[in-house]
């Protein structure tokens, strides 16, 4: 019988020679063989012949003992070494580096041996402590970090954190001049957290913005771009502060003043209203405003550099300066102008005139000092800076002096302006300006030592590439030291507008003869060293009923080149006030 042809695909062998045998890796196709009939007698013909090619490795694998196995398989290839990097601890004490060993194995019969070495750990953390400041300056403290970085097979990570100093020393003296010291205390801002937004310089620009009485301070705090103010307290140097006043709003460029009995007074005008907040100095709560005067036909043409003076005297009398049109001359233009109390704020006078309106001439930015003896005194310029003068009374404000502390120079321009009245004694008076005439271009002061009947020349405190206002505020110390706090500028962003405005204080221990700078830079929370980048300082003083204490002074701090403008606090505790009457 006739066998069958069939055709049935098989695969090639391919075997891999090890040592003296075969092994079947794979089958490759297209084999074809002959099967006989199912039901033909095979004979030795009908045995099928499969033909197979055998296939060896380039490089042949030596196993002592062959195995019959059909397949195996290798985990390494001879001769390899692998390597790597382990740790002792994963986490050394403080301060200790990380100890580690290179470890290897090689393979040798298709496998690997142990590793070498004992330490077992893949990673390692470090720890170190670091230093914002490697030097302190006298009463201050070292600021510190731990920062950790992470090891894995050799390879360090970053350390995190970003102080940058190993050791820190503080000072063992004081190395600043006298009184500078604690500025190196950080300030605080009473409303940073309020996000006031970019203020109007000009809406803060009234000098008494402070009160403290045993050891409770008042800040008057623009809230808003309008200059919104609040009355804020804080009953731990400043340290904390709480929005203390009850209505929602008040307006801009309003007074703060003590007086006898532990009074505050908060007094501010609305449009011709003048509204008044007095309070003990220990009062749990704020009292609502109450109208004190209104000034009919009320007109003023300062626009925002509207803004009240005011000085409590020895007698606890009140006297509030003010700048209007009184509609006298023809066109827009300002004269000073006063009310006052002699009954602690029950009642209030008509308006008495101090420099009567001018053609062609707006006054503004009064501000106001009494002296030992009681003479009264304000100093104002004129809006196009024509002039400076000071009135003095010794009247209670009855009749006035007036006195030309800067005239016309250059055509119609005096060069000075935004000045401020500081009095020392009953003969001293100091006139603090910002001047813009080259000869001396800066923060400059005139002084008398007649009650203010004559003044020597401009004097130069503080020579700024740009003066812009200088709004100096001054204040005297128990000691007889004088401070002034002012706005500069940073010597390299002149002509910068706000992100190049500082403020800065200047100090004369000699009655000033000389003068020299007080650092213009503070620590911040984090004792980061920080400028004072902002404008509008004001310093708490008055002659009578300052209670002592610490000098202290707010000004605004521009951020993010002034698109928030809160109000910085900071307080001196090497400095005591000066005080009338002596305690």
């Amino acid at each position: 019988m006739m066998a069958k042809k069939q055709d049935r695909l098989f695969r090639t062998l391919k075997l891999t020679y090890v040592g003296s045998i075969f092994l079947m890796v794979s089958c490759l196709p297209r084999q074809v063989i002959n099967t006989p009939a199912a039901d033909a007698t095979p004979t030795s013909e009908s045995t099928p012949k499969t033909s197979v090619t055998a296939v060896a490795t380039a490089t042949p694998i030596r196993t002592p003992t062959p195995t019959a196995s059909p397949t195996m398989t290798t985990s390494c290839e001879n001769g390899t070494i692998e390597e790597k990097v382990m740790y002792q601890y994963a986490s050394p004490a403080l301060g200790q580096t990380c100890i580690f060993e290179n470890q290897t194995r090689q393979c040798a019969n298709g496998s690997f041996s142990n590793w070498s070495g004992s330490f077992t750990i893949v990673t390692c953390l470090e720890q170190r402590t670091m230093y914002l400041l490697a030097n302190v300056p006298y009463g201050g403290s070292c600021v510190s970090q731990i920062q950790t970085r992470s090891y894995s097979n050799g390879v360090a990570g970053a350390w995190s954190g970003t102080y940058g100093f190993t050791t820190c020393s503080v000072a063992l003296g004081d190395p600043s001049p006298p009184g500078e010291a604690s500025w190196t205390r950080w300030p605080i801002s009473p409303n940073i957290s309020e996000n006031p937004g970019a203020i109007n310089t000009h809406f803060v620009m009234s000098g008494k913005r402070i009160a403290r009485i045993d050891g409770i301070t008042y800040a008057l705090i623009a809230t808003d771009q309008n200059g919104s103010e609040a009355i804020f307290k804080s009953t731990d140097d400043g340290q904390s502060w709480l929005r203390w006043s009850t209505q929602a709003i008040y307006a801009s460029n309003g007074v703060l003043l003590t007086g006898p009995n532990k009074t505050v007074y908060y007094i501010h005008n609305s449009s011709g209203a003048f509204y008044m907040v007095k309070f003990a100095h220990d009062s749990v709560t704020c009292p609502n405003r109450v109208l004190i005067k209104t000034i009919p036909n009320w007109a003023t043409n300062c626009g925002a550099y509207n803004s009240l003076g005011g000085i409590v005297d020895a007698d606890g009398d009140i006297f509030i300066t003010y700048n209007k049109d009184d509609g006298s001359t023809v066109g827009n233009n300002d004269g000073i102008f006063m009310i006052r109390s002699f009954d602690s704020g029950l009642t209030w006078s008509n308006e008495i005139t101090i420099q009567a309106v001018e053609e062609g001439e707006t006054a503004r930015s009064q501000q106001m000092e009494v002296s030992s003896d009681n003479a009264l005194y304000v100093v104002y310029n004129e809006f196009e800076d024509h002039y400076v003068r000071l009135g003095i009374s010794n009247n209670n404000g009855d009749t006035w002096n007036i006195v030309q502390i800067a005239g016309p120079e250059s055509g119609a321009h005096a060069r000075v302006y935004n000045a401020n009245v500081l009095t020392v004694g009953s003969n001293d008076v100091y006139i603090f300006a910002q001047s813009y005439n080259p000869a001396y271009k800066g923060l400059v002061v005139k002084k008398s030592s007649n009650s203010g009947l004559t003044f020597g020349q401009w004097q130069l405190i503080a020579s700024e590439p740009y003066s812009g206002y200088g709004d100096p505020s001054p204040a005297l110390a128990a000691d007889g030291t004088i401070y002034v706090g002012f706005r500069g500028v940073h010597p390299d962003l002149p002509m910068n507008g706000s992100p190049s405005l500082r403020a800065r204080v200047a100090m004369s221990t000699n009655n000033g003869e000389s003068w020299s700078s007080v650092s213009g830079y503070f620590y911040d929370s984090n004792g980061v060293v920080t400028e004072r980048v902002g404008t509008k300082t004001c310093m708490r003083y008055q002659t009578w009923w300052s209670y002592g204490g610490p000098l202290q002074w707010t000004w605004m701090q521009n951020i993010n080149g002034g698109v928030n403008s809160p109000i910085y606090y900071n307080v001196n505790n090497d400095v005591s006030l000066a005080q009338l009457p002596a305690p």
